[in-house]
């Protein structure tokens, strides 16, 4: 995951703040955590303007991605596009 920690070159911020917990709601720390365990980690953190932050899971086999809602529940099957 170390690529994946380096800065997003579209705004200069890093795709995982450092103070991810101010990001996440209690119900988000909580599934976050028992999603870890099924191999589940943060791929990055989109923050639009005026918007709340939205948090975004890949899942170790590399080809699942989820949106983790603010209530602690994973959209697996979503239509978030990837840039590269």
């Amino acid at each position: 995951m170390d690529g994946l920690q380096q800065k997003d070159k579209r705004k200069g911020q890093a795709p995982i703040p450092k103070n991810l917990k101010d990001f996440l709601s209690a119900d988000q720390r909580m599934s976050l955590n028992s999603l870890s365990h099924f191999g589940w980690e943060v791929l990055f953190i989109r923050r639009p303007a005026f918007k709340d932050p939205v948090v975004v899971l890949l899942n170790s086999d590399g080809h699942s991605i989820g949106i983790l809602d603010e209530d602690g529940k994973i959209q697996v099957d979503t239509n978030i596009v990837i840039r590269n």
